[in-house]
């Protein structure tokens, strides 16, 4: 409390007009806030450094040559349009609409050129080595799936309860139990 005590005096005392303006009490009320938000950061701080001076030190040959900046962009320039398509799609745009397929397309082949580039760099960002062994295969399709659906629902579930898919007579049924 000598905190905050001492960040009241010292807000009241500066800003004198707020204080007349606000009133006291409610600069009272800010002065503890800050005072509060200030210890919550301090104590985040603490946790910060004390779980950064816990990690290893992990020495490595890696350099900046050994970055795939070729796959990174191939990749970046597969995804954008896909995404962008689908997001397309979903904005009133018929599949069959050219600003709809075009990007889906430019996506797939971007994707399939990013596939080419990364069987033949020597650090990929993807190796696709690992889906030679059929547990990992198995598990990033299941991260993959559950991924999807997880965030099918987050977006899904609160239109449902927002009442955006019923009838507007009826949409209070979705709020209200009987």
């Amino acid at each position: 409390m000598d905190a905050v005590g001492g960040a009241e005096r010292l807000l009241v005392q500066q800003d004198g007009d707020l204080a007349a303006l606000l009133g006291v009490d409610r600069v009272r009320h800010v002065a503890g806030e800050l005072a509060a938000l200030r210890t919550e950061l301090v104590r985040q701080l603490a946790h910060l450094l004390l779980v950064a001076s816990a990690l290893p030190v992990i020495r490595t040959d890696a350099v900046w040559r050994d970055i795939d900046f070729l796959g990174a962009l191939v990749l970046a320039c597969g995804v954008v349009p896909l995404l962008l398509g689908l997001s397309r799609a979903g904005e009133g745009h018929g599949w069959d609409e050219p600003l709809v397929w075009g990007p889906l397309l430019a996506g797939v082949v971007l994707l399939a050129v990013f596939g080419r580039v990364e069987s033949a760099a020597t650090h990929p960002i993807v190796p696709f080595g690992l889906f030679r062994n059929r547990t990992f295969t198995l598990m990033i399709t299941t991260a993959f799936l559950s991924a999807f659906a997880m965030m099918g629902c987050v977006y899904l579930v609160p239109l449902l309860y927002q009442g955006c898919w019923v009838p507007p007579r009826s949409r209070r049924a979705t709020f209200w139990p009987r």
